[in-house]
């Protein structure tokens, strides 16, 4: 596996949770462009997979490279849709896209200039001023895509994306 030449390469992944194996030497190699889909029955591991690549959980053996970096462990490297939209309900949707822009350093202004056109992209116009609580959930899971494309990823990783969907 030639992890200077993948976008995103998981080298000989194993996950435990209270004693019970869910990933066992699991490798993946991804290239730029490639879209791949994981497919599996409940409580297969595919969630702790995404949880692994995207940094949220250290694995017990093996590591992560994102063109060829190490960030096994490291949140923020790769953009990730969690199967839970975790809008922040006292925000508007406007201010819930820009917010990892502001994380990373943009001034709010910057940040709400750049999420402001992901809602007509996403059939979102006219809810920028609303809150979560104020949308349906397709169109507060069309909010969580946005901000993902928003971060500019160099990968997205989707859990159950498009299971809210209304469109």
């Amino acid at each position: 596996m030639e992890k200077e030449s993948a976008v995103l390469c998981a080298d000989h992944i194993s996950k435990w949770y209270d004693g019970r194996c869910i990933l066992k030497d699991v490798s993946l190699h991804l290239e730029t462009g490639e879209l791949v889909c994981l497919l599996g029955v409940s409580g297969a591991g595919k969630t702790t997979l995404f949880h692994t690549l995207s940094g949220l959980e250290t694995p017990e053996e093996g590591q992560v490279f994102l063109s060829g970096q190490e960030i096994t462990g490291k949140p923020g490297s790769i953009s990730y849709m969690l199967q839970k939209d975790l809008l922040l309900p006292h925000k508007r949707m406007l201010d819930n896209v820009a917010l990892p822009l502001v994380l990373r350093g943009e001034s709010k202004q910057a940040a709400r200039e750049k999420a402001q056109p992901y809602f007509a992209q996403f059939g979102l116009e006219g809810t920028e001023a609303q809150y979560p609580a104020q949308l349906s959930g397709g169109m507060r899971q069309r909010v969580v895509i946005a901000i993902a494309i928003a971060c500019n990823p160099q990968i997205l990783i989707c859990d159950e994306p498009t299971t809210a969907l209304d469109v």
